[in-house]
């Protein structure tokens, strides 16, 4: 079955959907009420979407849309803000739609998610990590992608193992990926492979796996807040009065790759030459 005349159709479900948000209709999330005509990333999603929109009405017999094959489109722009315990900074958000025509029903069925790049503070500035929100099925679900973005600049920061992905940290204070380390040392001290958890000497709480080159554990999270600058800086002499809280081992060029993403270089393999 062709695609008959899709954009007709597809505009007017927009418009019924665009309608909810309104100047006269305000959207209302858990905590607040707003207007999503004036909210910026609701206009990038909603030109992207009638971009599409128009595209399938200029070529209503292409055959992708005969097809029923999904069509998708992605925009990016710059973004900057830093969450509440200044732990982390946004700066890119990336908006990526996929329309699938329905020619069951003559309409187009739409997927949207948001991601997000960010940057951990006190860290090698160049190092980003992704966010990613959704799918969400239908614009309607617009406000729940709005509380979840504002969700996590409060209730998130980076994982304390990892420092990579960001956890809800009233939930878990490491991320679902460092719980598995967290789950071999539980099975191994349940049958008599290891005697107990490593024990952070900064928070005193337990540590899995992130360790020094000297042997010992420490929250990355931990060492982190020890770090005098804003973001790590290249020239590594201004590191070398980074050392092991616990035995003041000085750090290698390794720990600071491997806790603060510190680029990798081929000398000196350690600070004391500095």
């Amino acid at each position: 079955m062709a695609f008959q005349t899709p954009v007709n159709k597809t505009k007017s479900c927009f418009s019924q959907r665009n309608d909810l948000f309104s100047p006269t209709k305000p959207t209302t999330t858990t905590s607040s009420s707003f207007s999503m005509t004036s909210n910026p990333l609701f206009h990038r999603l909603s030109s992207l979407i009638r971009q599409i929109e128009e595209e399938m009405d200029n070529c209503s017999s292409n055959p992708l849309i005969i097809d029923q094959t999904p069509i998708s489109r992605t925009i990016g722009f710059p973004f900057s803000l830093d969450n509440f315990k200044k732990t982390f900074h946004v700066d890119y958000i990336v908006i990526h739609v996929i329309a699938t025509p329905d020619t069951d029903k003559n309409t187009i069925l739409f997927e949207y998610t948001f991601t997000l790049s960010y940057l951990i503070f006190k860290t090698f500035a160049e190092q980003e990590h992704e966010k990613e929100f959704g799918p969400y099925s239908s614009i309607e679900e617009f406000p729940l992608f709005w509380k979840d973005f504002w969700e996590l600049f409060w209730k998130y920061s980076p994982c304390r193992e990892c420092l990579d992905c960001l956890t809800d940290i009233s939930q878990s204070p490491i991320c679902s990926h460092c719980q598995w380390y967290m789950y071999r040392n539980e099975y191994g001290i349940q049958h008599g492979y290891l005697k107990d958890h490593q024990q952070c000497p900064i928070c005193f709480e337990e540590v899995y796996s992130s360790s020094l080159t000297c042997g010992h554990y420490v929250h990355k999270t931990c060492l982190i807040q020890l770090n005098p600058f804003l973001w790590f800086t290249e020239d590594v002499k201004e590191l070398a009065c980074m050392v092991c809280p616990l035995c003041r081992k000085e750090m290698t060029l390794s720990d600071f790759q491997h806790f603060f993403h510190y680029p990798l270089s081929s000398t000196p393999t350690t600070l004391t030459t500095l």
